[in-house]
């Protein structure tokens, strides 16, 4: 795999050096935050989940009736298209982003927009950033709004509320930071989901206040398939600081290990026995499914 240190990004059509890759200061994105997005993975010369995250993305831009010119083939030719250009084919993360496109004043009002979108594709080779061994998180103050306020389920770069979550953990110096709902159950954290063991049982938050992520579903499946008991349901403190295990879940992390909450120790304070059962089958789907990046 060539790793650069200048990479390639895909900018409506064309590729630009990551130092000269630039979009219109007339963007939605840059104006209003109006943009969404979507990540995956690379394995063993393979885009995992690929179709279904780029599903999710279109529904994404109907919610918000942005005005696509291109199509889904369009999308996931040109992200195997950024990978081939990089010449990256292993323990590679990739964001694909979609804008409403520019606007002909720098307003926020959808009404302003030209009708061209910007798709953007950026590749970034590197593993998971948590560490094996379990990491720490805390509880934000920060609540995540039910979708009465705004529909978590639409991923958007506009994350006010989880970048203030977020830097609540970076300042506390842990990994992440869980969220709750309004009504003070758990709905996710600040860019994971969040899964707790409980008696072997597998638990997980409703789709109420956090993403539909697809590695979350894909947990979900596994869990079922392995024979463990899910549940989605609230969620509150007491079981979380009692559960016997909790993980992280995300694309770009994959899964992580929670060994402390809040001061709490979780279980042992170490990797449970279903959160490992639970990582290798995912490291056995991954390796093994995928859209190939070379026909």
């Amino acid at each position: 795999m060539g790793i650069d240190r200048n990479p390639l990004v895909y900018v409506n059509g064309a590729f630009m050096p990551q130092d000269k890759a630039v979009i219109s200061v007339y963007d939605s994105a840059f104006l209003a935050g109006d943009s969404i997005f979507e990540g995956v993975r690379v394995y063993n010369g393979k885009v995992f989940k690929l179709n279904e995250h780029i599903d999710l993305l279109f529904e994404c831009a109907h919610a918000l009736m942005m005005k696509l010119t291109f199509t889904k083939e369009d999308v996931r030719n040109a992200v195997l298209e950024t990978l081939r250009k990089n010449d990256l084919h292993d323990g590679v993360h990739v964001r694909i982003q979609i804008t409403r496109g520019k606007m002909s004043k720098p307003y926020m009002d959808p009404a302003l927009a030209l009708d061209q979108p910007s798709l953007v594709i950026f590749t970034n080779p590197r593993r998971p950033d948590y560490p094996r061994e379990g990491v720490r998180i805390l509880i934000s103050s920060i609540r995540r709004p039910p979708p009465d306020c705004l529909d978590q389920k639409i991923h958007t770069t506009n994350k006010t509320n989880s970048l203030l979550a977020k830097l609540e953990a970076n300042m506390a110096g842990v990994a992440e930071a869980l969220m709750l709902d309004t009504d003070g159950f758990v709905a996710e954290c600040s860019a994971t989901n969040i899964f707790f063991v409980k008696d072997k049982k597998v638990l997980t938050s409703t789709l109420k206040s956090c993403k539909m992520g697809i590695t979350r579903q894909l947990i979900i499946e596994g869990a079922r398939e392995l024979g463990y008991e899910v549940s989605e349901k609230d969620i509150s403190l007491y079981e979380v600081f009692n559960a016997d295990e909790c993980f992280l879940c995300g694309t770009h992390g994959e899964l992580a290990p929670v060994v402390e909450i809040a001061g709490r120790k979780i279980g042992e304070g170490k990797p449970g026995p279903v959160t490992q059962a639970l990582s290798n089958w995912y490291n056995e789907q991954a390796r093994r499914d995928g859209v190939p990046i070379y026909p």
